[in-house]
């Protein structure tokens, strides 16, 4: 009996490619973050799902989600993305170069906070190089408690992480595109919110889990969606494409968007975005350092 072909493993350029498609939820914003061509990101993609022989992500006008394929691999892309970063950090010790800190936070924090905030870091002397890991905050968690991560940035609802320090507050605001009748309201009512479906973040993001959460201890449901999608870009193009609003986070809604943010009339639905340090060993003084600059 001939012997089984041998199988080519997914290259690191088709695994970050992957990492980035899933966590934009977009094939554009996800080639404009790797700077390449968003042909040659698909190209990848594809390359990618043809070793696999599995579809990865499913495409759409509104953009990319990873199928229940895609979600696996992407546990093991990760992975080696993060041994791939400690065995770079490994050669720069090794070059007695300073080790890199490794920062975790979500897409929101990592695009409407840090650049401001890193930039006044890198500006003072001495100080280290700081590596950004981008992802949903479960991720976050887990990279930080494990250690691959010195310092995290989280969303966080009521009553969790009490005593961690809060780096920003957030809301959940409705997205109201152009001609829809809501762009008339100051604020939506929240009776209004929960009976209409919506343009909803997907179950796995952080700003959804707050939102469900914050809702049930109301006694209250969101109505069946309109659609979930995996991002912010993709929740506006949705929205865009559709006609229907979209229940988002203020920070993750870019300034130039063309979207009315509305209120919702009722109870606060609000979330914070804590640090975090990882408890696996003593914080080093650079660790102290960057903490310390993530403090308004």
């Amino acid at each position: 009996m001939a012997a089984d072909a041998p199988i080519r493993s997914p290259d690191l350029v088709e695994l970050r490619a992957l990492v980035a498609a899933a966590r934009h939820g977009s094939i554009g914003a996800a080639a404009r973050e790797l700077g390449v061509s968003q042909p040659a990101l698909s190209k990848r993609l594809r390359q990618l799902e043809d070793v696999v022989g599995l579809r990865l992500l499913e495409r759409s006008p509104r953009g990319v989600t990873p199928t229940d394929a895609g979600h696996r691999l992407l546990l093991g892309a990760q992975r080696v993305l993060d041994q791939l970063g400690d065995l770079d950090r490994t050669v720069l010790e090794l070059r007695g170069r300073p080790r890199p800190l490794r920062l975790a936070a979500s897409p929101v924090v990592a695009e409407s906070l840090l650049p401001s905030i890193l930039t006044a870091f890198h500006r003072q002397p001495g100080r280290e190089p700081v590596e950004l890991i981008v992802g949903n905050s479960d991720l976050v968690r887990e990279l930080v408690a494990s250690g691959r991560a010195d310092v995290g940035i989280a969303g966080s609802g009521p009553g969790e992480d009490e005593g961690h320090h809060v780096l920003a507050e957030d809301e959940l605001v409705v997205a109201v595109p152009a001609g829809h009748p809501w762009q008339a309201l100051d604020a939506v009512p929240l009776a209004k919110l929960v009976s209409t479906p919506l343009v909803l973040r997907d179950p796995g993001a952080n700003q959804r889990q707050v939102l469900d959460a914050l809702l049930a201890s109301l006694g209250l449901a969101l109505a069946p969606p309109r659609v979930e999608v995996g991002s912010t870009t993709a929740a506006l193009a949705a929205s865009a494409e559709t006609g229907v609003p979209a229940l988002l986070s203020r920070l993750s809604v870019p300034p130039d968007s063309d979207v009315a943010l509305r209120p919702i009339d009722g109870p606060r639905l609000a979330r914070r975005f804590v640090v975090l340090v990882s408890a696996a060993r003593a914080p080093s003084a650079a660790v102290e350092r960057l903490v310390a600059a993530l403090r308004p």
